[in-house]
Parts: C-alpha cells; structure tokens; sequence
C-alpha cells in the first residue's frame, strides 16, 4: 500500500494549485514551500534554509523529542549578517553565541554578555572574570577602577629573560 510517483519533477500544490507546497526533482532539489515562498531545499552538498526577503533565516532543533525546555535551540542568521545561536531552557529565546560577518563573536550566559572576540584578542566587560584551571584556581577581572588577578592555591610566578620589571601608569 501506498502511493508511487515515477516522474523526473513532481510537484505538489495547495487546493485551489495556486500555490507550490512541495517540489521534487530526479537527481536534483527537493524543495518545500510555505505560504508559496522557498524556505527549505536540498542542495548537492547539504541542505539549506531560507528566509523571505528582509526575514531571518531560521532552523530550530530539539532533542529527545523536544519535550523539555533545555531540549530546544534556534540557529538563526538575521539581516545585519549576523549568526546567532539561541536556547530555549527559560521558557523563551535567550541568545547564547552571536557571531558578525567579518567580525567578533559574542558569548552570552543567562541571557548576559560574558566576553567577546576582537581584533587581538578576548574582551570582558567590567566586573567579567577569566576563569583558569580546572578549579578556576586562577582569577583575572577588572571592576572599571581596580585590575585583580587572584590565586585560590598557591602562588603566582612572574618569569623573564633577565629582568622582570612592575610598573607604575607613570613609569615608576
């Protein structure tokens, strides 16, 4: 039982064959529409999502059968060029990484921004910490007016070739 098609292009439209729903090519695409606009459609090496014009392009995944909240993401790419990843584990969107076109990525927590990538290196804003080692034994921040580094289990090296030298914003 079941229906069996044999044709080098089949397509499927709505009810009144106004619009497309579904168009499948021997050897080639299979394309899904919805409200008769491309959204989904295979290409050679994958597969690919569109959005409509001036609309972010939108893929959603759930795991184990997206019944939990923590199941649920959402990769999206906007019109500004940007490629943001969301999760659904509150109950709603929250940005977790948004990368730039050309530029930085952004590392979100709980909805917050925790650091970003620019040119030359990582940046945290005020009050951010680095954590290091498995423990976070090692601790680097900056509150807007005072620098901290802080280590929870022994001590700190500073090491040179020759001279190590401290310094005031002065030089001193």
């Amino acid at each position: 039982a079941g229906v069996y098609v044999e044709a080098t292009e089949f397509k499927v439209y709505d009810e009144a064959a106004s619009e497309t729903v579904a168009e499948f090519v021997s050897d080639g695409a299979c394309n899904l529409y919805h409200n008769n606009v491309k959204r989904f459609y295979t290409v050679s090496d994958g597969a690919s999502v569109r959005g409509g014009e001036g609309e972010e392009a939108r893929l959603y995944l759930e795991a184990d059968e997206g019944d939990d909240n923590a199941d649920i993401w959402r990769i999206e790419a906007d019109t500004s060029g940007s490629l943001n990843i969301h999760n659904y584990a509150s109950g709603s969107y929250e940005k977790s990484i948004a990368c730039a076109g050309n530029g930085g990525v952004d590392l979100y927590h709980n909805n917050a921004l925790q650091c970003k990538t620019v040119d030359g290196g990582l940046n945290f804003a005020d009050g951010k910490r680095g954590y290091f080692g498995d423990s976070s034994d090692l601790q680097i921040w900056h509150d807007g007016s005072h620098n901290t580094i802080q280590s929870t289990n022994g001590r700190i090296y500073v090491n040179g070739i020759g001279r190590v030298q401290l310094q005031t914003g002065d030089g001193s």
